[in-house]
């Protein structure tokens, strides 16, 4: 088998997918997904995350889908490491806000419901193939609420930085992107986390997305 070019960003080619989940039902829905959206072909499928890992590293896809069963995120983490560049998209039949904030912390793509229409996950599968390094995280605002109905507003300079973390940017890169100091940088963050009555990124991140204080994904 010839090896595939490096990457769908880098030679405009159609979006590589491998899908993992142990239930064939899952996967024949992400096949049908594949043959009916433009640009995404399927190159490979699983059962298992072990058996996945061998499929990634043999096929090189743009971006992987995995079904969110037992170990499903630890093994997202380790997969994040090892392929860096991949998009990894979890998916999960009721996302709730713990799990997306550790989603976002293990540095997942996506994390997207399985109840999701067709074009929303190939809209992610898309995006996560664009920015693996981006997480999203669609639907997350329509989750409750819980104890906040309403938070600080946040400055212009607080919004600027905070359109930067789900981007998984230093403080160093934004300081440099928005031309302050790392020490500056480091403050508004202070005070951003205080707003959004957060304690992390991955909090602030999740937060932010149910309030709408993310800019749209391009």
């Amino acid at each position: 088998m010839s090896e595939p070019s490096p990457s769908v960003r880098e030679a405009g080619l159609r979006i590589r997918l491998v899908v993992i989940d142990q239930h064939e039902i899952a996967r024949l829905g992400l096949a049908y997904l594949a043959q009916r959206s433009a640009g995404i072909s399927l190159v490979g499928q699983a059962a298992t995350v072990e058996d996945g890992r061998g499929l990634i590293a043999a096929l090189r896809p743009s971006v992987v889908t995995i079904g969110a069963e037992k170990g499903a995120l630890n093994a997202a983490q380790q997969l994040r490491v090892s392929f860096p560049d991949v998009g990894l998209v979890l998916i999960t039949m009721e996302p709730d806000e713990d799990l997306l904030a550790r989603a976002a912390s293990a540095g997942l793509s996506a994390l997207v419901s399985r109840a999701a229409p067709l074009p929303t996950l190939a809209a992610v599968i898309r995006q996560a193939s664009q920015e693996p390094a981006r997480f999203r995280a669609p639907g997350a605002a329509l989750l409750p609420r819980a104890r906040r109905s309403s938070l600080p507003a946040l400055s212009a300079r607080e919004q600027q930085v905070l359109a930067r973390l789900p981007d998984g940017e230093t403080l160093e890169s934004i300081a440099d992107a928005l031309d302050v100091s790392r020490r500056t940088v480091k403050t508004y963050v202070s005070r951003i986390y205080t707003k959004l009555q957060v304690q992390n990124r991955a909090q602030a991140v999740i937060v932010a997305a149910r309030h709408g204080l993310l800019p749209p994904a391009a």
